[in-house]
């Protein structure tokens, strides 16, 4: 008996690693990632500082104006249309690499929270 595919998951999934991985390690190879569900969030260095950048994942056929990371990195800062299932940059930061440390302690692997990644960005937007 086969399994059964849930074309949305099949669809975020395909993305993430045919276009949203490939994109930031052409950026930066070293560059890592934490994804929990539909939110995602890539770190790579600069010299002086680190950019946190994260994504959230838009099922197909809903409403977005948020940019695809390509697009974000190209300056476009909205894109109206509906989604063809497909990940989304809602926010980029350049962090210090003093403050990058402070969040990797504060979220070290055993500390984590289930939604890990909305208290980090929660935690930058409160800075």
């Amino acid at each position: 008996m086969s399994n059964v595919i849930q074309l949305e998951d099949y669809l975020k999934e395909k993305c993430l690693y045919e276009q949203v991985i490939p994109y930031f390690h052409h950026l930066d190879p070293s560059a890592t990632f934490l994804l929990e569900n539909n939110n995602l969030l890539f770190r790579f260095r600069e010299p002086s500082y680190y950019f946190y950048v994260f994504l959230t994942y838009i099922p197909r056929n809903a409403f977005t104006d948020k940019p695809t990371p390509i697009e974000r990195f190209q300056n476009i800062k909205s894109h109206p249309r509906v989604s063809k299932g497909e990940w989304v940059t809602t926010g980029i930061y350049e962090i210090g690499i003093a403050y990058h440390h402070e969040l990797l302690s504060r979220f070290s692997t055993e500390q984590y929270p289930l939604n890990a990644i909305n208290y980090i960005h929660q935690d930058i937007q409160e800075q």
